[in-house]
């Protein structure tokens, strides 16, 4: 008798275990995906410090800095540019005060922290982004000064003026292409020029004096008032009736 039920009873718990056992197998599988996947997220948390914790105490092989690390490297080269840009914008406003064209009591001192800002936001940008892509590309290559660059350009942003973002922009545009010019002449690419760059400026003078007597609507203001200066400055009649020739000879050519 008591063999019968202890029979029973152990089949009653094999089926049991027969029935319960997909259940706890699905509840093991879904335990150990929600681990991995827990387990993933957090090696890839760790994975990121680590990298960020690399990127500030090395420096890459390609690196050209003398600084310990790329971070340190872009910090100094914030702090250094800000500097600069505090004793550039501190001479111009004082000598803005002293020619009487400024006065004290109207600085807005946020706009005149707007210029060291910027050139040390570039310096900072440009620096940290070429030493990052020099570590997730492992090599140094046109790619990453260009990716530095274009990302570093981004700072004008903190100028709000229209025009002092338009003088940054040709400042720039002009160390290109003398940086271009340069780099496609020693790599002889195009021949040596000699005096190129004074032919080159005749050449653009050409075109702006010929777009000042066509097209002055286009012109800034501050270049208008210049190119506006030496044509216009004398009140002689000869003078005035040499523009006039000029504007319709330049008229004609439209």
């Amino acid at each position: 008798m008591n063999q019968v039920q202890q029979t029973s009873l152990q089949s009653k718990d094999s089926l049991k275990e027969e029935q319960d056992g997909p259940k706890n197998q699905s509840l093991q599988q879904s335990e150990s995906q929600n681990f991995k996947k827990g387990k993933g997220s957090e090696e890839k948390v760790v994975g990121i410090l680590k990298f960020l914790q690399y990127l500030i105490s090395t420096k890459t092989s390609h690196c050209k800095h003398n600084n310990p690390d790329c971070m340190t490297n872009a910090v100094e080269g914030l702090l250094t540019n800000m500097k600069h840009g505090v004793a550039i914008r501190g001479v111009m406003t004082f000598l803005m005060i002293l020619l009487g064209k400024q006065k004290m009591s109207k600085i807005n001192f946020k706009d005149q922290l707007r210029f060291p800002v910027f050139l040390g936001l570039f310096a900072f940008i440009s620096k940290f982004v070429l030493c990052l892509f020099r570590r997730l590309r492992n090599k140094d290559d046109g790619l990453n000064s260009f990716m530095a660059g274009f990302l570093g350009g981004v700072s004008l942003l903190v100028q709000k003026d229209k025009s002092t973002r338009t003088m940054f922009a040709l400042y720039l545009t002009v160390r290109a292409y003398d940086s271009s010019y340069l780099t496609l002449e020693s790599k002889e690419i195009i021949p040596n020029i000699p005096n190129f760059h004074m032919v080159f400026i005749c050449i653009i003078n050409v075109v702006i004096v010929y777009l000042f007597f066509t097209q002055r609507e286009r012109f800034s203001f501050s270049y208008f008032q210049m190119i506006y200066y030496l044509f216009s400055i004398h009140k002689d009649p000869n003078d005035h009736i040499m523009q006039d020739i000029l504007t319709k000879i330049c008229q004609k050519g439209q």
